[in-house]
């Protein structure tokens, strides 16, 4: 995913291994996309009305890895380069009619990391690891609705957003089948160019006072493997931020964005995979997330500013989430047959810092099944997927802050979805 269209936490991540604890890489992390329940992002995207277009023109990125394994010692390091550009106009609103153009720009954003990372073996069942990454992300933007002598200026600026962060981590390898870990390291989250580009009060160019939001982040858990195809992971983590980004005014499809102070995410996650029968697997996850503002700040502006107290819950942030699965693919059923069944719950939302109101709680069903067919390089396979079976009413997202207290958008009813797949293997 482009880096303009996604936020970017830097730091050295841990991804599990199989059974193990965290196994230490230095990568991008990002957060959820442009479009994410919470973070009131990309709101230009919204096909109706039509004020504005984007054309991606480009986007790479390469990384460059050294390996070394000496004793009980393993080396990594490493440099990562990403660089988009984005070619973006914006119109006049006429009652949902395409007006005439009022933005057009490009914009473009470099980010280079450079991170190295060790793992070391302290006994046969203690493993600890260290890291550091340093970053830099560099965003510009080139104005080009210029008109002299009138408020439409020259707009081009930019901003750039540099980190260190360091992580270390232990690995206790109890039993061959259960695995403790723990971990502590920071990180930080650029602004993306959608929380970027619109300014408080109508001002126009870049909010270039948007800081990029620093954590701490601290975990615990443990991966069990306690009987033949069951596993368990558990973990409990805390995550304070300082300069969260926040949606600060949403108002006529135009979002802007401020940091708030200090915010904190506490909470527990458990997961369960289990094949039950020889044709029959079940999934299970649960997540608890306590997340507050840690410290009283102003939300909005003018006549819209509310002072939100310290211990307000982030709005678009579910307290509980739970998904439940039950997978059925008999061996030797006819044409490959397979059907499954989920069970997905998403907890109250609140819609603003104000927490004045909240989307209630929802459990939807959703039903699936299908058939699939090998013939030699060949894996042909066919699904039917009907979501919210039970054609269920509920907020599927919501609008943080919206400035007209339109902050529900209903989920779709009952719908389906037919897919055909062919996938070819080339030996």
């Amino acid at each position: 995913m482009a880096p303009w269209a996604q936020a970017q936490t830097r730091g050295l991540t841990a991804a599990p291994d199989a059974l193990g604890g965290p196994v230490w890489q230095a990568r991008f992390e990002r957060d959820a996309s442009p479009l994410a329940v919470g973070r009131g992002l990309g709101t230009w995207l919204v096909p109706s009305p039509p004020t504005h277009s984007l054309r991606l023109l480009g986007d790479y990125q390469f990384s460059t890895l050294r390996l070394g394994d000496t004793g009980g010692l393993r080396l990594t390091g490493g440099l990562e380069h990403d660089r988009s550009e984005e070619d973006r106009q914006g119109y006049l609103n006429n009652a949902g009619v395409q007006g005439a153009l009022k933005r057009d720009e490009l914009n473009t954003v470099r980010s280079t990391d450079v991170y190295a990372q060790a793992a070391y073996d302290i006994l046969a069942s203690l493993t600890a690891t260290a890291g550091v990454r340093s970053s830099q992300v560099k965003f510009r933007s080139a104005d080009r609705f210029i008109v002299p002598n009138t408020a439409n200026g020259d707009d081009s600026g930019g901003v750039d957003y540099s980190a260190t962060n360091p992580v270390i981590g232990l690995t206790f390898h109890a039993t061959p089948d259960l695995h403790l870990y723990a971990n502590a390291g920071r990180g930080f989250e650029t602004p993306t160019f959608t929380e970027l580009s619109y300014r408080a009060g109508g001002l126009s160019g870049m909010n270039t006072d948007l800081k990029a939001s620093k954590s701490r982040h601290a975990e615990i858990g443990a991966k069990w493997k306690f009987a033949a195809g069951h596993r368990i992971d558990a973990a409990l983590f805390d995550i304070t931020t300082r300069d969260e980004i926040v949606t600060d005014t949403n108002s006529g499809g135009r979002t802007t964005f401020k940091n708030a102070s200090r915010t904190s995410r506490r909470g527990a996650e458990f997961a369960y995979t289990g094949q039950l029968a020889e044709s029959l697997r079940a999934t299970l996850s649960l997540t608890s997330l306590r997340a507050r503002f840690d410290e009283a700040f102003v939300s909005g502006s003018g006549a819209s500013a509310v002072n939100v107290p310290a211990g307000n819950r982030l709005p678009g942030t579910p307290e509980r989430s739970a998904f439940a699965e039950l997978a059925w693919a008999p061996k030797a059923a006819w044409g490959g047959f397979n059907a499954g069944i989920e069970l997905v719950h998403t907890g109250k939302l609140y819609v603003n810092d104000a927490n004045s109101d909240a989307a209630p709680a929802a459990t939807v069903l959703n039903l699936r099944t299908g058939f699939a067919q090998k013939f030699g390089d060949w894996t042909l396979s066919q699904l039917l997927r009907v979501d919210n079976a039970t054609d269920k009413t509920y907020a599927g997202s919501v609008i943080v802050n919206d400035g007209n207290g339109r902050f529900f958008e209903s989920a779709l009813p009952r719908n389906w979805m037919i897919a055909f797949t062919a996938k070819h293997e080339f030996r």
